[in-house]
């Protein structure tokens, strides 16, 4: 198993195991749609794996 270096809110490292208790093994596609950090992708059991995650900000910060 891959571990991320990135702490953040949302990390799914603590999930990981469960996440792929839940998984069937031998799943062909894997579909990540809020990957963040792809540390559910990048463990994945699947032969195809897609990952898409986007973070827009609507609006630049005053100082």
């Amino acid at each position: 198993m891959i571990y991320s270096p990135l702490n953040y809110t949302g990390n799914k490292t603590k999930l990981l195991k469960e996440i792929f208790d839940i998984l069937l093994n031998d799943t062909e596609c894997f579909y990540d749609v809020f990957c963040g950090s792809a540390l559910v992708s990048i463990n994945s059991p699947a032969n195809e794996v897609y990952i898409n995650d986007t973070h827009k900000m609507s609006s630049t910060p005053s100082i």
